[in-house]
């Protein structure tokens, strides 16, 4: 189980959020709300994300807010060909990739086949064309998806835990053949 970021501030109970990923997740990566937290906001912006930031910073503590600062905003699986980031290749903190051309920005600047980003929180595959912008694939909630052997593909698994329920994405690796589930609940 891997987590790309935004896990700690921005919703109702930040510490249970915050242990719940320590404890069951292999990755983890900080985002943009961690960096809120982090580099406390809340003393130069009021409303909004700086009161879930200054809520998130009174309940996780020194040493969980000391442990936020350590984490990574992207890293490389290079064993299982994946490259994890919370936003894009760029600026893996605070750029989105939302459209094609920031797709093609960030496939520009892969090291492995498999990319997954959130920071959107919208499910999306992109896929490496042989010239010009990436494709767009459709995403639908349980189906598998088989991705194309030689092109980098860009994939985002959703919001995780939102309004809708809970998403995430499967991915199965078995050497060049790929393939993505993405799945709600």
């Amino acid at each position: 189980i891997w987590c790309l970021g935004d896990y700690c501030s921005g919703g109702p109970e930040p510490l249970e959020c915050y242990e719940l990923v320590r404890n069951h997740c292999e990755v983890v990566l900080g985002g943009n709300h961690e960096q809120f937290v982090t580099s406390m906001v809340f003393h130069k912006l009021a409303g909004g994300w700086a009161d879930a930031a200054y809520r998130a910073y009174l309940a996780l503590g020194t040493d969980r807010v000391r442990a936020l600062r350590e984490l990574p905003a992207h890293g490389e699986l290079t064993g299982l060909g994946v490259e994890i980031a919370h936003g894009s290749l760029r600026d893996p903190v605070h750029e989105f990739i939302r459209s094609a051309a920031d797709a093609y920005m960030s496939l520009q600047l892969a090291h492995q086949p498999t990319v997954l980003f959130g920071h959107t929180h919208h499910r999306v595959c992109f896929v490496a064309a042989d010239r010009g912008l990436p494709e767009q694939f459709p995403i639908i909630v349980g189906s598998e998806y088989p991705l194309p052997v030689g092109r980098t593909c860009l994939l985002n698994p959703g919001c995780g835990c939102g309004e809708h329920g809970a998403e995430w994405l499967e991915l199965r690796l078995d050497g060049e053949a790929r393939s993505a589930i993405w799945h709600q609940t």
